[in-house]
């Protein structure tokens, strides 16, 4: 047979292979995956992720008061640091009370305009529909009570 030489020598590659690492890690440092969706809004400033990610989202804590979620969606957190965290400062609530209010017209644009000065609530009352007005009412018609009764009478 023939000489050791003429074999693969692993341990030669393995050291080959290291070499050529190296020389790739300082061309291309290692860079951490990009994480994809959308970029986080200026709520997380305020909140700290902890806890593993679910339907992506992931948990926050409140950074004045320890609040937390288990899973942090942006506008609960909105809520929270605008109408009931105690230990957050006033020009904070007034930028997150502003999103609030700029939120809740969003949601009247597709409505007529009124006349008057109502509020929110008031305005999806009055073109919400009644649910008396989508089912038919206990009063029967007398045209319904005729047809029902020949069609009785005609099958006995």
């Amino acid at each position: 047979m023939g000489d050791q030489s003429d074999y693969f020598n692993y341990q030669d590659y393995q050291e080959d292979n290291q070499v050529e690492y190296d020389l790739l890690s300082d061309i291309f440092p290692l860079q951490d995956k990009k994480v994809g969706g959308r970029k986080k809004t200026q709520v997380w400033d305020y909140f700290e992720e902890y806890g593993e990610k679910k339907h992506g989202h992931c948990g926050c804590i409140c950074k004045a008061c320890n609040w937390k979620r288990a899973m942090g969606k942006a506008y609960e957190m909105v809520d929270h640091l605008a109408l009931s965290c105690p230990r957050v400062s006033v020009e904070v609530k007034q930028i997150f009370l502003e999103e609030i209010r700029k939120r809740s017209s969003l949601k009247l644009d597709h409505l007529p305009p009124s006349n008057n000065d109502e509020t929110a609530t008031k305005k999806v009352k009055i073109i919400q529909k009644k649910i008396t007005s989508i089912f038919e009412s206990d009063e029967i018609e007398k045209s319904k009570i005729i047809r029902c009764n020949r069609a009785l009478t005609r099958l006995f």
